[in-house]
């Protein structure tokens, strides 16, 4: 596998092209020769179930390095069913010679081209570059505070008043809006009002002060990869009768890691009229965009492949030229799977500091930087801090 890695650094033609982001998308393409051998008795099939063993092997290899080995066990039957049942959108090109025939034993030699790129998309597509299994589940724990009565709504408080009833009604719309929403994407927005969710929180977590923490104890709690947390605020215009401003604050956080996907922040002027009707009226025309707005960010870290990951922060010095600090760059993506995405923050002389999306606490991640077999460098960790990795390289 070695060789291939080699080879396959050698056509990364530009930086970060092993991940796709919004600015750049390359084919980073990989030239395979594998020898494959099979038994049977039907000779007239001989030939095809080569070029499938072939295939399936190769993207095993590959898949292999982006998911990590256990995860691509586990997930054997999806990758087969969803990705190499489809290998025509990665597999670019394939030919075959030297077919040969001893005691109903086939083997031959199968080249192919293989889109490491269009690979890596469709495994992000499939939901299978992530540890969670199946599509992300979504909790809103939104609370709703009218300044102007002093009233408060969440779904996780103890029994609400009766006079809290629009307060419900208008967070009731706004699951329902981003259920709608999330489907779009593939995700799943889950609705704590009508499932009644309220009902399952443990004492401590009825309040309504609840806290970062809180909020993401019942993500876990409720089995959901995403809480989406945040007020939905209405306050009295000051200079104006009748008239109300409501400010929308939401903020999506992976329940793995407190990292923040997407946030929204909105805020908005109620025409004159009473206080409920008119700032239901508002909240009805505005949510539909807000939860919008909140899928579109949500699916663009999905498609990115940063989705559960966490940033930390990669400085690597070394009397590197500016080429070569590129081209280390593009070695790392290749050899580091737990590193989802590499940029850099900062340049300096004989200095490169990276963000990395990486799914691993940086101890792990530089464990992983001690493993990584680099032909063209050497790299040796100098330190490791709980949001960062220092290494030196050295160019071979």
């Amino acid at each position: 596998m070695s060789k291939l890695f080699r080879k396959l650094i050698i056509f990364a033609v530009i930086t970060g092209a092993f991940f796709i982001s919004a600015r750049t998308f390359a084919q980073v393409v990989v030239d395979i020769t594998r020898h494959e051998a099979v038994q049977t008795d039907d000779g007239s099939t001989a030939q095809d179930q080569l070029m499938n063993k072939a295939i399936e092997d190769a993207s095993f290899d590959y898949i292999k390095t982006l998911v990590g080995e256990g995860k691509m066990v586990h997930l054997k039957d999806a990758i087969e069913s969803k990705i190499i049942q489809n290998s025509s959108r990665y597999i670019l090109s394939m030919s075959s010679s030297n077919l040969t025939h001893d005691n109903n034993v086939y083997a031959m030699d199968v080249q192919m081209s293989l889109s490491l790129t269009a690979l890596r998309s469709m495994l992000l597509e499939n939901g299978l570059l992530y540890q969670i299994q199946g599509p992300p589940k979504v909790l809103p724990v939104v609370q709703y505070v009218d300044r102007v009565t002093a009233r408060s709504y969440g779904w996780w408080y103890r029994p609400a008043s009766p006079d809290h009833a629009d307060l419900r009604e208008n967070a009731d719309v706004f699951e329902k809006n981003l259920k709608s929403e999330l489907l779009k994407i593939g995700f799943y927005g889950l609705t704590p009002i009508a499932a009644r969710f309220g009902h399952s929180v443990p004492e401590p977590y009825r309040s309504e002060d609840l806290q970062k923490v809180d909020a993401l104890f019942l993500g876990e709690y409720f089995k959901s990869s995403i809480v989406l947390r945040g007020q939905v605020q209405f306050r009295a215009k000051q200079d104006a009768s009748d008239t109300y401003i409501v400010d929308v604050h939401l903020e999506a956080i992976y329940s793995g890691n407190g990292r923040t996907l997407a946030e929204v922040t909105r805020s908005y002027t109620t025409d004159p009229g009473p206080l409920r009707k008119v700032v239901t009226e508002q909240l009805n025309e505005a949510v539909p965009q807000i939860c919008a707005d909140l899928s579109a960010q949500l699916n663009s870290i999905w498609k990115r492949g940063t989705f559960g990951a966490s940033i930390i922060r990669v400085v690597a010095n070394g009397q590197l030229s500016p080429k070569q600090f590129e081209d280390f760059r593009s070695a790392v993506v290749l050899q580091v799977h737990d590193i989802k995405a590499f940029r850099e923050r900062v340049i300096a002389a004989h200095q490169v500091t990276f963000d990395a999306d990486a799914s691993v606490l940086p101890q792990q991640l530089a464990q992983a930087f001690r493993d990584a077999k680099m032909t063209q460098y050497k790299v040796q960790v100098t330190d490791v801090s709980p949001d960062g990795v220092t290494l030196n390289v050295k160019a071979l």
